[in-house]
């Protein structure tokens, strides 16, 4: 039985440890074939951001990544917690508007293959200062937006 167990959990690693950071289609990437890691994707996103009342939702729902299903992402009134499928987070979530800002962020500490750390940076990156847009009154699918990058989540 523990035999089973770590098989299947060395393949788990495995899935992780054999793609290469940032691949996967990415819209908008360039002609020199710079790639970003799967969870984050350049696409269009609704153009208005997300209402108060979407916000007041959004903040009591569970979400998933849509590129990776790894991150699951769980709101819960002034609180986020979330896994990217290594490590869980937790923190104090705050909105001013539709922009978003995360702190006191704590974390278990397993090490992780490096792809998946580098998409649990950038994740984390948007935690603070991300903007959330939804489709007007649709909160299963919500995407935040740090710089350059969006990160596409929808409920679970």
């Amino acid at each position: 039985m523990i035999k089973t167990f770590l098989a299947g959990l060395m393949t788990f690693i495995a899935s992780f440890t054999s793609m290469p950071y940032g691949a996967g289609p990415t819209v908008g990437s360039s002609s020199h074939g710079s790639s970003h890691n799967p969870i984050v994707q350049e696409k269009m996103i609704p153009s208005q951001p997300s209402s108060p009342a979407d916000i007041a939702q959004i903040r009591q729902g569970t979400y998933v990544g849509t590129a990776d299903r790894a991150l699951r992402v769980e709101f819960r009134g002034e609180h986020i917690f979330f896994t990217d499928g290594c490590n869980q987070y937790n923190g104090t979530l705050d909105f001013a508007g539709n922009v978003i800002h995360v702190t006191g962020i704590t974390s278990t500490r397993v090490a992780c293959p490096p792809a998946r750390m580098r998409m649990t940076d950038q994740f984390l990156d948007a935690l603070e200062g991300g903007e959330l847009f939804n489709p007007a009154g649709d909160t299963a699918h919500v995407y935040l937006r740090h710089g350059s990058h969006t990160i596409a989540l929808r409920q679970a």
